[in-house]
């Protein structure tokens, strides 16, 4: 199974830079209304590779389940990596902060703990602080929400969320919009391709999704974090350290070469 031809369409007009990226994420969105696993395609190909009995355990008991141990991000998750954590965490500050401008106030506050909790001293020179104990000449003053504002700024912060994203969208799609929705659509044909998938009885597949658990595949009998290969019994009796596994998401070194071929 593979991406529709309309998709496929977007992504060689993307390639081609015949399509704006901005608009290519407008197209996928209205096509990916309906849900892939939705269609006749996706029974067709699941009901081709569902075996008669669960790969982890071995059980036949219904009903039994294509497990994806594979999921692709979001293109909003895609964008963010691309242009960098720390772009994003910088800029969403900024933007925060500006909503707060109107909503600060000065306030003393103590020079070692930063509380706002401190006074002056009645029967002695100085100020006190309630939080650490601390006495100090002169406090420090410091812009800090205003009671009353932080309801405001809560309300503030869920309007402007929609706003914030167009806004980081803005500044940094002309680097890495078209990589993003390349790499987005990568990541959709390799989930319909269904190669990161294997039969799974309920139980099992119960314990992937919903504890993080599965079955230990020397021993067959004990289960443990998916993270892992084994359990740490049969890893202490093979004499082999337990290093965990990544599932999920790409590989950095597969993102990498994605993006180097986009390029």
């Amino acid at each position: 199974m593979n991406v529709s031809p309309e998709v496929a369409a977007i992504e060689e007009r993307v390639k081609s830079s015949s399509l704006a990226w901005d608009v290519a994420v407008q197209e996928l969105v209205r096509l990916q209304k309906k849900k892939s696993w939705t269609t006749k395609e996706w029974r067709a190909e699941r009901a081709k590779r569902i075996a008669t009995a669960c790969a982890q355990c071995g059980s036949d008991q219904p009903p039994l389940v294509l497990q994806h141990f594979w999921h692709p991000q979001s293109f909003g998750q895609i964008f963010r990596a691309l242009a960098g954590l720390d772009a994003w965490r910088t800029f969403k500050k900024e933007h925060d902060a500006a909503l707060a401008v109107d909503l600060v106030v000065e306030r003393p506050t103590c020079p070692t703990c930063e509380s706002t909790n401190i006074k002056t001293r009645k029967t002695m020179s100085g100020w006190c602080c309630y939080g650490c104990g601390s006495v100090c000449p002169e406090p420090r003053m410091k812009a800090v929400l205003r009671l009353e504002g932080r309801k405001a700024l809560a309300q503030r912060h869920r309007k402007s969320k929609v706003e914030r994203w167009r806004a980081f969208q803005e500044r940094f799609g002309p680097m890495v919009g078209r990589e993003a929705v390349l790499e987005s659509i990568e990541e959709s044909r390799r989930y319909l391709s269904f190669a990161d998938t294997a039969t799974f009885c309920k139980k099992c597949a119960f314990a992937w999704d919903c504890k993080g658990l599965r079955l230990c595949t020397m021993c067959r009998s004990r289960w443990h974090s998916i993270i892992y290969p084994c359990c740490s019994t049969c890893s202490a009796t093979a004499n082999q350290p337990v290093e965990p596994t990544l599932h999920g998401g790409r590989s950095e070194a597969s993102r990498l070469a994605v993006r180097a071929a986009h390029r």
